[in-house]
């Protein structure tokens, strides 16, 4: 995460499932549907989401704020803080969160966090901003 803070983003790749493609909002975690293939986005930040759920599983990845049993029906329900990685992908704005998606941190979901590529920011000089291609030398 240090080189998203210093350098604004990097490239991560991914295994897709079928119950991405149906993303809209909230924090992603791959629950059903097969794998479709691998998928390269960006990493643009990270943070922490308040979110309301039934049933959890113990050690996973959430930080309890509360819970507590609805009435008149017997079912457990919790508030919850998701770490969350949030990405941008081109598919097109029309999917998902305008283009971006929040996907569950410090568990390896779907892979992400096995496989980055770190580019090389840097400022271009002078030379690359101002030179033609060689076919119109």
């Amino acid at each position: 995460m240090s080189e998203v803070y210093l350098n604004g983003f990097v490239e991560v790749g991914f295994t897709v499932y079928a119950d991405f493609t149906h993303y809209k909002s909230g924090v992603y975690k791959h629950v059903t549907g097969g794998m479709m293939g691998g998928h390269a986005v960006k990493l643009i930040g990270w943070g922490m989401i308040l979110e309301k759920i039934t049933g959890y599983a113990v050690g996973s990845p959430y930080y309890y704020v509360h819970c507590q049993t609805m009435r008149p029906a017997p079912k457990l329900f919790c508030f919850i803080l998701s770490a969350f990685q949030l990405l941008a992908n081109q598919w097109n704005r029309g999917w998902g969160d305008d283009g971006y998606f929040k996907i569950i941190r410090g568990v390896n979901e779907c892979g992400i966090e096995e496989d980055v590529l770190l580019e090389c920011h840097r400022e271009r000089t002078w030379l690359e901003t101002t030179a033609a291609p060689l076919e119109q030398l």
